[in-house]
């Protein structure tokens, strides 16, 4: 049974066992839920979710990806090292997890599986990093956080911004450090060796690649950051603003 089900059960049932009354019981679950659900914060949810499935559709992930490629291509382990970046700056205009994984299943163990590395290393980097989406905003777990605890989402995502990059950081770290110790569990190969010729992309192009994801970073947390926008105002000009680079 579902944790949400079990409890809202056990609350009913004892409300019901405690005042001897089914009404009660099904009027104080109805208020309990009503209370919840029309909270301001939720719309949220929906709007970040909108924007990071139309910034999924029109290729950002992939984007990202490939400039963080460029950036790590020639360093051992470097696509693992490349997985982790695109993941935290997909992160930032997705805040979910759940979007992150299905991204970068699809585009970056498929290539790192084309260069020798090991399948349990591609799909376990993959997996692992995309965990930023909880942590860097705007993420949903820290606006439910929010909620829950009757916080500002606003100071939410900024107590998760800087963990969210200690921990990628961290990830590149220790990437960096099994490709030496343990270069037979990561696989790959030497890019100036191979002979699938790496992807060369001029500065010219990587800014073009990540203007679309800086404009959407700055759109949404400069606005929640400054005061533009509040949370769900945020969220709601982050989706039109994808909405937009869709035309």
């Amino acid at each position: 049974m579902h944790v949400a089900v079990s409890l809202g059960l056990v609350s009913f049932i004892g409300v019901w066992i405690y005042r001897d009354s089914l009404d009660v019981a099904i009027s104080l679950l109805a208020a309990a839920t009503h209370d919840t659900i029309t909270h301001a914060v939720f719309a949220n949810i929906p709007l970040f979710a909108l924007m990071g499935i139309v910034a999924s559709e029109i290729g950002l992930g992939s984007d990202v990806y490939r400039v963080a490629y460029q950036l790590f291509q020639r360093v051992r382990g470097g696509l693992g090292m490349a997985t982790v970046a695109a993941n935290a700056l997909f992160a930032s205009i997705t805040g979910s997890s759940i979007a992150s994984a299905s991204v970068f299943t699809r585009i970056a163990v498929p290539e790192m599986r084309r260069f020798g590395y090991t399948r349990q290393f591609s799909v376990g980097v993959v997996a692992g990093s995309s965990v930023l989406g909880m942590l860097i905003p705007p993420s949903s777990m820290l606006i439910i956080y929010a909620i829950v605890a009757e916080q500002s989402v606003g100071h939410m995502f900024i107590a998760g911004f800087i963990p969210g990059l200690l921990l990628a950081t961290a990830f590149i770290l220790g990437i960096f450090v099994m490709a030496h110790l343990t270069p037979k569990f990561i696989g790959g190969v030497n890019m100036q060796t191979d002979a699938v010729e790496p992807e060369r992309i001029s500065l010219v192009e990587i800014l073009k690649l990540l203007g679309p994801v800086a404009f959407l970073v700055v759109l949404v947390l400069g606005g929640i950051y400054t005061g533009w926008f509040s949370p769900e105002e945020a969220g709601a000009a982050g989706s039109l603003g994808a909405l937009a680079m869709v035309s």
